[in-house]
């Protein structure tokens, strides 16, 4: 298994390598991977990294667990988990996102909390969807309750 790198300089430029923790004011990454990115900003091209922690996150064609931005553009990216205050999102994948603003175009997010919406995002977890899970899940445990005091009764 190959050493984990740790970055810490003012700028972090990586390509065609798997390192540990980046702690820089500027990261950028090229076909590369990180465990924990903590920057000002960061680049991402074909890229992937478990933890982003910055002001700004500039991501295409990449991949993160978890991303906590001021400001975030996604181009053709998947995601995990995103907190941001503004954040872009096009051509890409998002499991949950919590944004005070969100732009997005031909997105995919399985939940989205966001303040301000706008362009076109497909959520599989939307109000509706919540509503009926709601209602289908609180009936499921109903029954179970009153079949389960049913069968202690007799």
């Amino acid at each position: 298994m190959e050493e984990q790198k740790k970055f810490q300089e003012e700028l972090a430029t990586i390509e065609g390598e798997i390192v540990g923790d980046v702690s820089a004011q500027e990261v950028k990454l090229n076909q590369s991977g990180a465990s924990q990115i903590s920057a000002s900003k960061v680049e991402m091209v074909q890229s992937g990294a478990e933890v982003i922690s910055s002001q700004k996150v500039e991501a295409k064609q990449s991949v993160a667990l978890v991303v906590k931005a001021e400001e975030s553009a996604f181009e053709s990216s998947r995601l995990g988990f995103v907190k941001a205050n503004r954040a872009e999102v096009s051509n890409s994948r998002v499991g949950i996102a919590f944004c005070q603003s969100l732009r997005a175009q031909d997105g995919k997010a399985f939940l989205v909390i966001a303040k301000e919406m706008a362009g076109t995002i497909e959520t599989v977890f939307d109000g509706a969807t919540a509503f009926k899970f709601g209602l289908g899940l609180g009936l499921a445990l109903g029954l179970i309750s009153i079949v389960r005091n049913w069968l202690k009764e007799g």
